[in-house]
C-alpha cells in the first residue's frame, strides 16, 4: 500500500490507523476511535453515538507522518518520522515522553498492542522488540527477523500474542512472554495476515489458500482454497466474533468466506478498481473504494449491495474502521473525519480547525473520560429486569453520551421515520447467557422483525432470544415493519462479558498448612498462595497445624475458627496458627546486674512455658548500676526491675543495666587557721577519707572527690593543730552547727566549706 494510504487495522483489541497494516475485527468497550492528524501532529478522540469531537491531543510535530494503535481507550502515538511512540491516556488525554523502542529507526517503525502488550517493529530493517504498554520504552533487546516485515504481515491477538508471516519461506512466528517460536504453515510466495474470531489466518495468494492457525499451538489446522487469479493483489480483514474471512481482490471482487466450513462460495462485483480493507459491523461489510471517495455496503445476510456512502468529494486515500459497531472514516491529512450509519448515513466532523489547529487541544485532567468510563471493559450485572433502550431517527443532540443501552433508529430510505424502541432483558450478559430482546413503536409491536446478533446469527419474530458464545460488544439490529407499512432499522450494543473470576488468596504463618476441599488452595507452612475461581463458587478452607502448635483463628475474610467463602468478590485469609510451647530467655544486655526467671537466678535462663503462662522476671542491679529497661518483655512497666509477662511467643527477654553518675564534692577551707584544717569524709560506699590542708603532710586524695550518685556522706571539721578551732559551715553544708557534722546525699555536685579561726 502507498504511503499516502490510511488503512485501518484492528489487532485483537487494538485499533491501528497508519499505513500498511490489514483490517481486522474490533474488539473494545465502548464506541469512540483515536484519530490520525498528521498535518498538524495530533490525534483525536472522535464519540461515535454523538460524532463529536470528545479529545485533541498534540503528539508529534506538524507534518510528521503519524500511526494511532488503540487498546482499550488508550492510543499510542508513532511518529515514524521521529521514530518514537507515546502513550495518551483515554481519561486524562495526557500522553507520556516520547520513547523510542528501536534506536535510530524513522520511516519503518511501526507498532502493535495487546491487552497487556506492546510491539514495536522496524519494517525497513526487519527488527521486532517487546515496549512497555505504560511508557512505550523498549522492555527487551531488539530480535532481528529473517521475514521481510510489514503491517499486513503481523497480526496481535487476544492473549497479546505477536502473528509474523515469513513471505520467503511460509513460516508463522509467534512472538509471546518474550519467547520466539516459528511453525512452517505454508509455502513461499505472497501473503498477508488477519484475524478470523480469535484465529490468525494467512491468506497466500500465490497459492490461493487461506490458512486457519491454531492460536494455542502455532499450528495449520484448515485450508481454504481461494478464487484469485495470478495477478491479484488482495485487502483482508476478518469477522470479529464469526469464522468469515473477507477478501478484496483489485479486480473489483468482494470474497465471502467460511473458515469454519472451509469454504469461499460467495463473490460480490463492484464498480470501483481501487479498493480498501472491508470493515464489518451491524452483519453490513463496509469497503473502502479510493477512486472516488466512496465506502460500499455490503448486506452479508443478502450478500448484495444495499447502500454506499460518500465520504471525500473527491477521490483519494482516507482511513475505515470499526469501534464497537461504529464505522468511523478519517482522512489523516486534512481535518476531515465522521461516522458512517449501517443506514449509509454520513455525518461529517472536523477534528480541528484548520484555520487555528490548537484551538480546540484538550488540556490532561484526572477526570476527563469520553461518555462515561469506557476505559473499563464492562463487568456482569446480577440484574435481570427488562430495560428499555432508544434513540429517534434524528442525529443524537451534541450533549449525549457514549451508553451501552443507547439504540441508535434509522428509518428506510425514502419512507416516513420511525421511532423504534429495542428492549432487552439484558445489556451486559455473560458468555452463553440468554438475553430476551423485542422491539415496538411506543408499545406496538411491528408486524415483522429481522434480527442481526453481530456474531453470524439471524432470528425473526418478537420476542427473540439469543446468547453469544464469546465475550465482546456486539451491535444488535433488527429491522421491522410495522402494521402501516413504515420501516425502520434500530441497533443496541450488547457487551457480553465473561464469567467473572475472582481470586482467593490465602496466607499461612510458620505453625501449620491449609488446604481447599476442591485441592485448588494447598498452602505450606509460610506461605501465601492464591487460585481464581469463577463468581458463586463455595470454598471450604481447613487448617492443618503443625506439631507443638494450634490454630489461634482465621483473618482476613474468614473469622473465628472456620472459614467458608462464596467468592463473589477478591477475597484474602490468613490462617494464624500459635504455638502450644514457647521458650523465654532471660539474659542481660551487657555487665551491671542479674536476672531471675520465676525466681530462678542467673546470667542467662532458659525455659519452656505453656502458651499462656504468666511469667515473673527480675532484674538486680550492682551496687554502681540502676535498672534501665526490658526488651520486649511486654510489661506493664518497662522500666520496672520487677515484672510479669505472658509466655505467648519464643522469645528472649533482655535486661538493660545503666552505670550510676558520679558527682564531685569539693571541699574549701577559709579563714585564719584554715591552713591546719582537716575535714573526715565517711562515704557508705567508699569508705572514710581526709582532706587536710596543703601544709600537711597527708597521703589521703587531693580534694575534689568523686561519689557514686545517690551516696550518702558525713563531713566532720577538724583542726590539725596551731589553735585552729572550727567557726562554722558553709555552702551546701550552711544549716549545719559547726560542732555538728555535715550529712550530704550526692544526688549532684556539692560544695562543702569549713570557716577556721586561731583561737588567743
Amino acid at each position: 500500500m502507498a504511503a499516502g494510504v490510511a488503512a485501518a487495522v484492528v489487532v485483537a483489541g487494538l485499533a491501528v490507523f497508519g499505513t500498511g497494516h490489514p483490517g481486522q475485527g474490533i474488539r473494545l468497550t465502548s464506541g469512540a476511535a483515536w484519530l490520525a492528524s498528521a498535518k498538524v501532529g495530533q490525534v483525536t478522540l472522535l464519540d461515535g453515538s454523538t460524532a463529536e469531537v470528545v479529545g485533541q491531543v498534540p503528539v508529534a510535530a506538524a507534518g510528521n507522518a503519524i500511526e494511532v494503535v488503540q487498546q482499550g481507550m488508550t492510543a499510542y502515538a508513532v511518529d515514524r518520522t521521529a521514530g518514537t511512540i507515546r502513550r495518551v491516556d483515554g481519561a486524562t488525554f495526557a500522553p507520556t515522553p516520547p520513547a523510542a523502542p528501536i534506536p535510530q529507526v524513522t520511516g519503518g517503525l511501526t507498532a502493535f498492542a495487546g491487552a497487556n502488550s506492546l510491539y514495536a517493529l522496524d519494517t525497513q530493517h526487519g527488527i521486532v522488540t517487546q515496549a512497555d504498554p505504560r511508557t512505550g520504552a523498549a522492555v527487551g533487546e531488539p530480535q532481528p527477523m529473517s521475514a521481510q516485515l510489514s503491517g499486513n504481515t503481523a497480526v496481535v491477538d487476544d492473549a497479546g500474542r505477536l502473528w509474523i508471516i515469513d513471505t520467503a519461506t511460509g513460516d508463522l512466528t509467534r512472538i509471546s512472554g518474550g519467547r520466539r517460536t516459528k511453525q512452517a504453515v505454508t509455502s513461499a510466495g505472497n501473503a498477508v495476515m488477519t484475524l478470523v474470531g480469535s484465529s490468525p489466518v494467512v491468506v497466500n495468494t500465490a497459492r490461493r489458500k487461506a490458512v486457519v492457525v491454531d492460536p494455542d499451538t502455532g499450528v495449520a489446522r484448515g485450508t481454504v482454497d481461494l478464487d484469485l487469479r495470478p495477478d491479484d493483489t488482495v485487502q483482508v480483514s476478518g469477522s470479529p466474533h464469526g469464522s468469515r474471512l473477507y477478501i478484496v481482490a483489485s479486480r473489483g471482487v468482494v470474497n465471502v468466506c467460511d473458515v469454519g466450513a472451509s469454504v469461499c462460495d460467495t463473490a460480490i462485483p463492484l464498480a470501483g478498481k481501487d479498493l480498501g480493507e472491508p470493515v464489518e459491523a451491524g452483519n453490513r461489510l463496509f469497503v473502502p473504494d479510493y477512486g472516488d471517495g466512496r465506502v460500499w455496503i455490503i448486506d452479508l445476510t443478502g450478500r448484495r449491495v444495499v447502500g454506499q456512502a460518500r465520504v471525500l468529494a473527491t477521490g483519494g486515500r482516507f482511513q475505515l474502521l470499526n469501534r464497537d459497531g461504529v464505522v468511523f472514516f478519517n482522512n489523516p491529512d486534512t481535518e476531515q473525519a465522521g461516522v458512517i450509519r449501517l443506514d449509509g448515513t454520513v455525518v461529517d466532523v472536523a477534528k480541528y480547525d484548520p484555520r487555528d489547529p490548537n484551538a480546540g487541544v484538550s488540556t490532561p485532567t484526572g477526570t476527563a473520560s469520553p461518555s462515561g468510563n469506557p476505559a473499563t471493559a464492562p463487568t456482569s450485572t446480577s440484574t435481570s429486569t427488562s430495560t428499555s433502550t432508544s434513540a429517534s431517527a434524528s442525529s443524537a443532540p451534541p450533549s449525549a453520551a457514549l451508553s451501552p443501552q443507547a439504540s441508535t433508529t434509522v428509518p428506510t430510505p425514502g419512507e416516513p421515520s420511525v421511532a423504534l424502541k429495542i428492549r432487552v432483558s439484558k445489556e451486559t450478559p455473560m458468555v452463553n447467557e440468554d438475553v430476551t430482546m423485542s422491539v415496538d413503536v411506543d408499545g406496538t409491536p411491528p408486524s415483522t422483525a429481522e434480527w442481526s446478533f453481530a456474531d453470524g446469527g439471524t432470528a425473526t419474530g418478537l420476542p427473540v432470544s439469543h446468547h453469544w458464545p464469546a465475550a465482546g460488544n456486539y451491535l444488535v439490529t433488527v429491522q421491522a415493519t410495522m402494521p402501516d407499512g413504515r420501516r425502520g432499522t434500530a441497533s443496541v450494543k450488547i457487551s457480553v462479558t465473561v464469567i467473572p473470576k475472582y481470586r482467593l488468596t490465602v496466607t499461612t504463618n510458620a505453625g501449620g498448612a491449609v488446604t481447599s476441599t476442591d485441592g485448588k488452595i494447598n498452602c505450606a507452612p509460610t506461605s501465601t498462595c492464591s487460585y481464581d475461581y469463577d463468581q458463586g463458587t463455595h470454598v471450604s478452607l481447613t487448617a492443618h497445624a503443625a506439631t507443638d502448635y494450634a490454630l489461634s483463628q482465621w483473618g482476613g475474610d474468614c473469622s473465628g475458627q472456620t472459614c467458608d467463602l462464596t467468592m463473589d468478590s477478591r477475597k484474602n485469609v490468613q490462617a494464624l496458627f500459635k504455638p502450644t510451647k514457647v521458650q523465654l530467655t532471660v539474659q542481660i544486655a551487657a555487665a551491671g546486674g542479674s536476672v531471675t526467671l520465676n525466681g530462678h537466678a542467673c546470667g542467662s535462663c532458659t525455659m519452656t512455658f505453656t502458651t499462656g503462662d504468666s511469667v515473673s522476671v527480675a532484674a538486680v542491679p550492682d551496687e554502681d548500676h540502676d535498672f534501665d529497661t526490658w526488651d520486649a518483655a511486654t510489661c506493664a512497666n518497662a522500666h520496672s526491675p520487677a515484672c510479669t509477662t505472658q509466655a505467648n511467643t519464643t522469645r528472649t527477654i533482655v535486661a538493660r543495666f545503666k552505670v550510676k553518675p558520679k558527682y564531685t564534692l569539693t571541699i574549701q577551707m577559709i579563714g585564719q587557721g584554715s591552713s591546719w584544717g582537716r575535714v573526715r569524709i565517711d562515704s557508705t560506699k567508699s569508705g572514710t577519707l581526709f582532706c587536710t590542708a596543703g601544709h600537711s603532710s597527708t597521703t589521703v586524695p587531693p580534694c575534689p572527690i568523686q561519689y557514686t550518685a545517690g551516696d550518702n556522706l558525713v563531713l566532720t571539721a577538724q583542726g590539725t593543730g596551731g589553735n585552729a578551732i572550727v567557726v562554722g559551715w558553709r555552702d551546701d553544708c550552711s544549716g549545719f552547727q559547726r560542732d555538728q557534722p555535715c550529712r550530704l546525699t550526692m544526688n549532684g555536685p556539692h560544695t562543702a566549706t569549713v570557716e577556721y579561726d586561731i583561737l588567743h
